[in-house]
């Protein structure tokens, strides 16, 4: 390539070749850099306002809803406490009336208890009553003075007691009292010795002139403090078991005087061995007493 075209080409690439920027001078470098500066101060400016602005809104709004906020919350919390309280009463009250029921439940029972117990024990009673009926006659009391204070019939029915009928005297001192000199005296010791005593029998003559016959038996009474306060005590009526018994010998003796005397020869024997003889049988068989024939076989005569 021949010099000419190397400098068209140069010259074509010299048009297609960007030229480089001019370099700033000092005064234009300046005042670009001032008018950065106040841009970014008034941009800054603006910033910081804006943030003051969203901040005291924030701080505005947060002021606002709080007061929302502790109002709801606070509500919901008394709902709550309220709820909670009614569901504890509801409780306490369904307790309750469990506790009601329960004890109502319980009451019935125990009264039902309490009256069969009730029952039993007045049935104990009369059949009590009704043996001591069988077995007794009366029922008697008297103080550490030996005063009558108390007496029942053989029912348990209190006798109306006066002074004329007793009450408040010693009973042997009564006038229409009577007994041995020999029981009086082993009753009195007994009582002076706070010893039970049985049987002590006695007569006492009732308002028709009838004389009745009776033993008492009694047992000493002391309060908490062991101090003696009486005595309290049975009475049976045997009038008419000793009648019983005065008949019953009265008939053995007419029987014995009929048997000793009759001519007729009688001999008492059990399978034939001999009991009994009268003197008629004695003189007939031979023998001179009758302790020689008792237990003699009688078919051997």
């Amino acid at each position: 390539m021949d010099r000419a075209d190397r400098a068209d080409e140069g010259a074509t690439q010299g048009l297609h070749r960007p030229r480089a920027a001019a370099a700033p001078d000092a005064a234009e470098v300046g005042a670009g850099a001032g008018l950065w500066d106040a841009s970014s101060s008034t941009e800054a400016a603006a910033g910081a306002t804006l943030a003051r602005d969203l901040l005291d809104g924030t701080a505005a709004c947060c002021a606002g809803v709080a007061p929302l906020l502790i109002e709801t919350l606070g509500l919901q919390t008394v709902t709550v406490t309220l709820a909670a309280i009614f569901g504890l009463l509801a409780l306490l009250a369904l307790l309750a009336l469990l506790a009601v029921a329960a004890g109502l439940a319980g009451g019935i029972t125990l009264s039902r208890r309490l009256s069969r117990a009730r029952g039993a024990t007045k049935s104990r009673e009369q059949r009590f009553r009704t043996l001591l009926a069988l077995a007794v006659d009366g029922y008697w009391e008297i103080d550490a003075a030996y005063r009558l204070t108390a007496a029942a019939d053989q029912t348990g029915r209190p006798l109306p007691l006066n002074t004329a009928r007793g009450l408040g005297v010693v009973p042997w001192l009564l006038q229409r009292w009577h007994s041995e000199a020999d029981a009086l005296d082993r009753l009195l010791a007994q009582l002076d010795g706070r010893q039970p005593f049985r049987d002590i029998a006695f007569c006492r003559t009732d308002r028709r002139g009838r004389v009745r016959h009776y033993r008492a038996s009694g047992e000493p009474r002391f309060n908490r403090a062991g101090l003696f306060t009486g005595y309290w005590g049975i009475l049976r009526d045997i009038t008419l078991e000793l009648a019983a018994q005065s008949a019953l010998a009265a008939t053995e003796t007419r029987y014995r005087e009929l048997f000793s005397h009759t001519p007729t020869p009688l001999v008492l024997h059990r399978n034939a061995v001999v009991i009994d003889a009268n003197a008629a049988a004695l003189a007939l068989l031979g023998q001179l007493d009758l302790r020689s024939l008792v237990g003699s076989d009688l078919l051997a005569f």
